[in-house]
């Protein structure tokens, strides 16, 4: 039963994460979404550290993995989508 809600969960997911980066932001996505992405668009084309801000871990990482791939919110959306999977199953297995 909990892996079917794992998959519907991230099924759920990837659903959003398309339509957030191909048809716009979805409701109550747009300014959080749209901030990380941004911070990370900028951190990708000068990764370079002036002041480490904790909460913005993410966006760093997320600057990585759009220096090597695609500056695209679908691509930061879909890395969300998988650290909710590895977060659900550790989880699951705790």
């Amino acid at each position: 039963m909990t892996n079917k809600l794992i998959i519907f969960g991230f099924t759920l997911r990837l659903i959003i994460a398309l339509w957030n980066g191909f048809w716009g932001p979805s409701f109550g996505a747009d300014l959080d979404a749209l901030t990380f992405h941004i911070v990370a668009a900028d951190y990708a084309k000068n990764p370079t550290f002036s002041e480490i801000k904790i909460g913005w871990i993410y966006s760093y990482i997320l600057g990585l993995v759009y220096a090597s791939t695609l500056d695209h919110i679908f691509i930061g959306s879909l890395l969300s989508c998988i650290f909710w999977l590895i977060s659900a199953i550790y989880l699951l297995k705790t």
